[in-house]
């Protein structure tokens, strides 16, 4: 058994912080939460005092890739062997564990089933990671590689699966399914708001991965795409750089969540063009960032519930290990600290269908834990000093001893 002792506790539901607290860690899970003049530790137990730090439950991203490209490189692109991208994946993985993130969702690339499946297994270290295999687009929709043929992209793609037709559509949710994918991606519109499936063939994706088990995350601007499916039963909105009122309502009264990604709109209009970013693709992010905050604000006002996605994996101007920055510019647009805390912890659990076992601090559910200086409900900027990790009750990364009991409480 572990007692991890910290000056100050967030628990991820929002419910303020615990002063003086100590948490109680039997294997993999949560045993005790209490604050220290309350709860008597066993004496056997292995106590790590953190000192004036900030315990909260492990962070999770919502929208990641660990397909990791270099940006602006075609070539690369098409003939680098996925291996190597794979080998470059496990040390984002690495990186983003390190920063704080026990829990990724990885929306859109093959290769993240094998990093997966490798993590689980003990064999390298990383965050726990769901996986989408390819994301399902439309024949010349939004990650259709169109600059290559149809023949290659049915060869070579490690990133998405082109269908058209309801029954296609259908078989595509299967295939993925059969490679172990975890949840399906579908691209509702591209850049713009255009739909880029039928209503038919959004059900159809839509309603065979709910058959399967499966989760279904929607990249989807705003518009008939983004309508068409929340009508047809979507879990979690990828962007909604547009959503209206209609749109917000519906998705109080679904559950159904918003991802905002604003991390990656920063960082392709800061950094995209001096990396060979498509200038398409810089303008298009330039020309949203305005209408992205402020969907996302009308979103966060009304109630609906919000998840943090940082969009990273283009390198290398967005290197897992930064992702901390979507809760920094959620916090920066207007959303109290607090709340992005909950977003990346509890939220974040619920949109990935996790809820019962990951996102707070409580008694129970999965030891992910993590502390960092200072505290973030004040500065939010302090989660980027995180320096202990544990995952499923396993201590991953802590300070030095004489670090780490500096500025104790007792």
């Amino acid at each position: 058994m572990k007692a991890l002792k910290a000056n100050r506790l967030i628990n991820g539901n929002g419910n303020g912080v615990l002063e003086d607290a100590v948490v109680l860690v039997d294997g993999e899970k949560i045993v005790a939460v209490e604050s220290a003049n309350k709860l008597r530790i066993p004496p056997d137990a292995e106590v790590i005092d953190l000192g004036d730090r900030t315990l909260l439950p492990g962070l999770i991203d919502a929208h990641v890739h660990f397909s990791p490209e270099e940006a602006g490189h075609l070539y690369g692109r098409m003939f680098e062997p996925s291996q190597r991208k794979l080998i470059r994946a496990t040390v984002d993985a690495r990186n983003a564990l390190a920063a704080g993130f026990t829990t990724m969702r990885d929306v859109g690339g093959r290769d993240a089933i094998y990093l997966r499946d490798a993590i689980a297994a003990g064999d390298i270290p990383g965050p726990r990671i769901l996986a989408s295999g390819l994301l399902i687009t439309s024949t010349g929709g939004h990650e259709d590689p169109r600059y290559l043929t149809p023949d290659w992209v049915r060869q070579i793609s490690h990133l998405s699966r082109v269908a058209s037709g309801p029954d296609d559509c259908r078989e595509a949710v299967r295939e993925q399914y059969r490679l172990g994918a975890d949840l399906i991606k579908i691209m509702s519109t591209g850049l713009g708001m255009l739909a880029q499936f039928t209503y038919k063939e959004t059900e159809a994706l839509i309603d065979e991965a709910h058959k399967l088990g499966m989760r279904v995350a929607s990249h989807a601007n705003g518009g008939p795409g983004l309508k068409d499916a929340l009508k047809a039963g979507v879990d979690t909105i990828e962007h909604g750089t547009h959503l209206d009122e209609e749109d917000l309502a519906f998705m109080r009264a679904h559950n159904i969540f918003l991802c905002p990604t604003l991390a990656i709109t920063e960082k392709l209009i800061g950094e995209g063009p001096k990396y060979g970013v498509a200038q398409y693709m810089v303008n298009a992010a330039r020309d949203r960032e305005d209408s992205r905050i402020q969907s996302f604000m009308k979103a966060y006002r009304s109630g609906v519930k919000i998840t943090t996605g940082s969009d990273f994996g283009l390198r290398p101007f967005t290197r897992h290990g930064d992702n901390v920055l979507e809760l920094v510019l959620m916090v920066k647009a207007g959303c109290a600290p607090m709340d992005a805390i909950v977003a990346a912890t509890k939220n974040g659990a619920e949109a990935l269908g996790l809820g019962d076992r990951l996102g707070q601090v409580q008694a129970g559910k999965v030891a992910d834990l993590i502390a960092t200086r200072g505290d973030p409900t004040d500065r939010i900027e302090d989660l980027y000093q995180v320096d202990f990790v544990m995952k499923t009750g396993a201590v991953f990364r802590q300070p030095a001893s004489e670090d780490r009991h500096a500025g104790s409480s007792e």
